[in-house]
């Protein structure tokens, strides 16, 4: 045999031996993997909220939850979860009935101007499955950029400056959550963040 025909022989042959290899490798992977089941999997990182025009105060829209939470639009606390005694707010604010009264922590709050190339950076400890709510408003010609490490959320997203309240509920995975706010242009903006625990 000439000796190009054995090396094109051998790269004929290795170019089979590496495609059977990835496809029998696909077929270990997809049989390896667990079956999807509906309904089963995580919990979607994304919350939905929706204001109360008469108490101010913020629900989350889950269609299938298994509890809620009332925010107090003045404040910004907590003002209950729906797994303890019916209270009212001492606040005197009117909570929607079927609302429960539940310990809250606010565990920081910030508020700064960010430049172009400025970013503010928080970090908490957060235990796996723990809840936080971050209340987001930004005032500005820009845009700001909120990124998430270290915990489940929807970010990272980018938020319109135009006053308006965002909020996220951020999920615990057993380490220290990373919250960075930064300019998403080179407009100026103006945040108020509070990053509220759930319990």
């Amino acid at each position: 045999m000439d000796v190009d025909a054995i090396h094109r022989l051998r790269g004929a042959l290795l170019a089979a031996v590496a495609v059977a290899a990835l496809t029998l490798g696909g077929w270990w992977w997809r049989v390896a993997a667990q079956e999807a089941q509906p309904g089963v999997g995580l919990p979607s990182a994304v919350t939905y909220w929706r204001g109360n025009p008469v108490t101010g105060g913020t629900v989350s829209e889950l269609p299938n939850a298994t509890s809620s939470v009332l925010v107090d639009a003045r404040t910004g606390a907590v003002a209950g979860a729906d797994d303890g005694p019916a209270e009212r707010p001492a606040t005197g604010s009117a909570a929607p009935s079927g609302w429960y009264v539940g310990g809250t922590e606010l565990v920081w709050t910030e508020s700064a101007r960010l430049g172009s190339g400025a970013a503010v950076v928080r970090q908490t400890r957060m235990e796996r499955g723990e809840r936080h709510l971050l209340r987001l408003r930004c005032t500005g010609p820009g845009e700001l950029l909120v990124a998430v490490a270290g915990a489940r959320s929807a970010a990272p997203m980018t938020v319109g400056c135009d006053g308006g309240q965002v909020m996220m509920e951020l999920t615990g995975i057993g380490a220290a959550a990373r919250l960075s706010f930064s300019p998403a242009g080179s407009e100026p903006v103006q945040i108020e963040a509070r990053l509220i625990a759930l319990s």
